[in-house]
């Protein structure tokens, strides 16, 4: 359990002795889990690198293909394409849709930072070309790497949206996807949301925010709780991305939490 997340984690088949006492002190280090390396050390299926590269290389080898793609995250991705592309000499394009290194949403302890500086530098080394979703990103990919990076915004499939949901009879205020807790906050939300309530302007009869997402939602209960909205405001938990979109489709209007920071420059979520 991490972060009020629950995680499952995923050794290679036969583990080792070693491995698993690796693993046992790696999970010790619970006060620096959200650094990368870290998180790619616990939280990523290590195991599966081998057998990626191994089947990978079958592929190339039974057929003709012009590139390979990688993208981040998880970092594991762009790890295996480096392989593939040293075996194989096929170009390697590899696309950050989020920050490795450089995500400002995770801590920077030294030497720790530093380290996954120099990791994610020789992994990418051998990359022909960097693709990212906002121009600010792309500078500091440039800047890190000295590669050529292209910017593809995020973008969406229109034939996702096509149902015709009506609307909730409520007014309804829905968010979906996870929360980086301490830097997306809706206190000032839910502040709002119980002085109109205690101003007899709303009532959970005809008013709610919806939360859809993972575990992390976890962190917005002392803040439901402080402002006496366990009416109001409801954790749903995760959903299929088809009933998600029809969440967000039957709503009046669609929450966007972002960090009030400077390194937010450049993060695009998906969501917008």
């Amino acid at each position: 359990l991490t972060g009020g997340q629950r995680t499952i984690y995923q050794a290679a088949p036969k583990s080792s002795t070693w491995r698993k006492a690796l693993y046992k002190v790696i999970r010790l280090m619970e006060p620096i889990y959200t650094l990368p390396v870290i998180r790619t050390l616990t939280l990523e299926p290590i195991g599966w690198y081998r057998h990626a590269v191994k089947k990978g290389l079958e592929i190339t080898s039974k057929e003709k293909f012009d590139i390979i793609f990688s993208s981040y995250g998880p970092s594991m991705s762009h790890l295996v394409a480096s392989k593939l592309h040293k075996q194989t000499s096929i170009p390697w394009v590899a696309e950050f849709r989020d920050l490795w290194s450089l995500n400002h949403y995770l801590r920077k302890i030294q030497p720790f930072h530093f380290f996954e500086k120099e990791l994610e530098k020789r992994v990418m080394k051998g990359s022909d070309l960097l693709v990212t979703v906002s121009e600010p990103a792309a500078k500091q990919l440039q800047m890190l790497h000295s590669k050529k990076v292209v910017t593809i915004c995020n973008g969406f499939d229109e034939d996702d949206y096509l149902d015709n949901v009506p609307l909730t009879t409520k007014f309804t205020i829905t968010y979906t996807g996870n929360i980086y807790p301490g830097k997306q906050d809706p206190s000032l939300l839910f502040k709002a949301i119980a002085e109109l309530e205690e101003e007899g302007k709303i009532s959970p009869n005809d008013f709610e925010v919806r939360f859809f997402g993972g575990g992390t939602l976890a962190s917005l209960l002392p803040a439901i709780r402080h402002y006496h909205l366990e009416g109001n405001v409801k954790i749903c938990g995760l959903v299929p991305f088809k009933e998600s979109i029809r969440k967000q489709k039957e709503s009046m209007m669609l929450l966007f939490l972002g960090w009030n920071d400077p390194k937010e420059k450049g993060v695009y979520t998906a969501k917008v």
